[in-house]
């Protein structure tokens, strides 16, 4: 598991294609967060809070099958102003190509966030601290969700 890093990405699967070549490189999910927190400048505070929640929803996927269903609904819902469909363009081209997740290939670097992905109790970031905290948050964006 891993961050964005081009050179780490690249370091890890030119060491391990050889002797591991079925194995995958998950993204991170705090990162993917991280990420697009930084590119919410168009969108409202209600409007990130909305996003945020759909993808929280989208890496909570069960399989591909779910998160084919969620993607249709996310980028409808994405598109009522331009901050959100200029947000949607990106989030779908960078961390949630369309084309790739529907087709079934699984080529790309970014998009393996989902929990599906991970074996059940494995973490879901690269740093266990970070995963701690996410739970956290987790629950407290729950609790905020139900009241």
């Amino acid at each position: 598991m891993g961050d964005a890093d081009k050179a780490q990405y690249l370091g890890m699967t030119t060491a391990m294609d050889q002797q591991l070549p079925q194995i995958e490189y998950l993204m991170c999910f705090y990162h993917v967060i991280k990420k697009c927190y930084e590119r919410r400048t168009e969108l409202t505070n209600e409007e990130w809070r909305d996003v945020s929640f759909d993808i929280y929803l989208l890496h909570m996927s069960a399989s591909r099958v779910d998160l084919g269903d969620l993607m249709a609904v996310v980028h409808d819902k994405w598109a009522t102003s331009r901050g959100l469909r200029k947000f949607r363009r990106y989030f779908f081209s960078q961390w949630l190509p369309y084309n790739r997740a529907y087709s079934g290939t699984d080529d790309v670097r970014f998009w393996k966030w989902q929990v599906y992905h991970s074996p059940p109790g494995s973490s879901y970031t690269n740093n266990p601290t970070e995963h701690f905290n996410c739970e956290l948050k987790d629950v407290r964006q729950l609790s905020y969700y139900i009241e």
